[in-house]
């Protein structure tokens, strides 16, 4: 995760997308945007091979919106 993360965040800083001074704040960014898409897709996995897509993003976003609110 930590090497995926710093690929991302090398590439963006070559692209000069991002300064140097900000590689710390941006590699936050980036695992906490990966932590909220983890659900989310494997949602979308589960429900595309039962047919239950649809349910399945009703069913997370409660549990998704709790995580982010409550700090955890």
């Amino acid at each position: 995760m930590k090497k995926c993360t710093g690929a991302v965040i090398s590439w963006l800083i070559q692209q000069q997308a991002i300064t140097e001074e900000d590689r710390e704040i941006y590699t936050y960014a980036v695992d906490n945007m990966v932590f909220l898409l983890i659900p989310l897709a494997m949602v979308l996995v589960i429900g595309g091979i039962i047919h239950t897509i649809r349910q399945g993003i009703v069913m997370i976003i409660p549990f998704m919106l709790l995580r982010k609110f409550s700090g955890g």
